[in-house]
């Protein structure tokens, strides 16, 4: 199923893709899939890049490596994550199978919806302070449309292969302080860029995806600062590019973080908050910001980020082996000239096996 979502990503844009003067600023209201840390559920989905400031609950990995050093977590899990913005590239590359050359154009200017779509399969064992993740095939799209008179449309699709080893250590010198890192290898297909519609569809051969490889090393750092709300302050540096082959566009981009978390002394619940400032990266300023939030029961985990043009919500729990999360998302693509709806909204799943 997988397999079929990429290859229907991956032609739609292949067949119908050219280069726009609009570019650089409709490619800045898309996310940028090459700046992401690891995602490994829908709890981390739901996060975005504040679940660096947070620990995982006990049915995800950490973003952050650090965390790993506290962890009592042993599993092995075999995880899937979906959400429903995959199924409007289906159905565009339902017309495009069809040679339906004005029925794709007629769903372009009809829909001014934003697209965001996800999909992998991964597994991963976590031990006693180390942990391996494996994403043996990974889809990201997000697509814009502007301009209903003469469509254009910007793109970030990407088809992956990762995997990832991570470790988190305390110093004996002061308990007080952890480092960890994790370390990166991706294997990338993608296209991110820009095509009129209309143009596309004269020439149907003006573009082909890139390829690349790259080694990433993604070291954080956690001190606590006050024991009774177990206040820690975060720094994390994310895509430090160890080595890469492929053109510039697909470049992971290196990001800093700093941040803040606190658990509340409460008895009945665990819940830990969090603050993110992103400090290093190609990201406007406004949005640098994050809150997060991550509750943990008995019976569920509840995570929840919010930013400038973001919220994620996400509920999870495990029936014995079986690991069921549900969520929602929502990503604003805001940019110069809008027509249409300016979010893209999405309702996700995940469904794993521990172990």
């Amino acid at each position: 199923m997988f397999k079929s979502v990429v290859t229907k990503a991956l032609f739609v844009l292949i067949i119908f893709a050219g280069q726009s003067s609009r570019a650089a600023s409709l490619l800045q209201s898309l996310p940028n899939f090459n700046s992401e840390p690891l995602m490994s559920s829908g709890e981390s989905i739901a996060l975005g890049r504040g679940c660096l400031m947070l620990p995982s609950s006990d049915l995800s990995l950490p973003c952050n490596a650090a965390f790993l050093a506290d962890s009592d977590v042993r599993q092995f899990q075999v995880h899937v994550f979906g959400d429903q913005g995959i199924q409007h590239v289906g159905k565009l590359y339902d017309l495009v199978r069809r040679e339906d050359h004005v029925g794709f154009v007629e769903e372009i200017i009809n829909d001014g919806r934003p697209t965001l779509g996800r999909a992998w399969a991964n597994l991963w064992y976590q031990g006693e302070f180390w942990a391996v993740n494996v994403t043996p095939l990974k889809t990201d799209n997000a697509i814009k449309k502007i301009n209903s008179a003469y469509p254009e449309v910007a793109a970030h699709v990407r088809e992956q292969f990762e995997a990832a080893i991570g470790t988190g250590l305390h110093f004996a010198e002061d308990p007080r302080l952890r480092v960890g890192a994790w370390a990166r290898y991706q294997n990338s297909k993608y296209y991110r860029g820009e095509f009129a519609v209309l143009d596309a569809v004269a020439d149907p051969e003006m573009l082909e995806f890139d390829q690349s490889h790259a080694v990433l090393l993604e070291p954080s750092v956690i001190y606590e600062l006050e024991p009774e709300w177990h206040t820690q302050f975060v720094a994390v540096l994310t895509g430090a590019t160890l080595y890469y082959s492929g053109e510039r566009a697909g470049r992971p981009e290196t990001r800093g973080d700093l941040g803040l978390n606190f658990q509340p002394p409460v008895t009945d619940l665990k819940m830990t908050f969090g603050v993110q400032m992103g400090v290093l990266g190609d990201e406007i300023w406004a949005r640098r910001i994050r809150l997060s939030s991550l509750v943990e029961t008995d019976w569920f985990n509840f995570a929840m980020g919010l930013g400038l043009g973001e919220i994620g919500l996400h509920v999870s729990t495990a029936i014995d082996s079986l690991v069921v999360g549900v969520g929602f998302q929502m990503v604003d693509f805001e940019s110069e000239e809008q027509w249409g709806q300016r979010a893209a909204h999405n309702v996700t799943f995940d469904l794993g096996l521990r172990f």
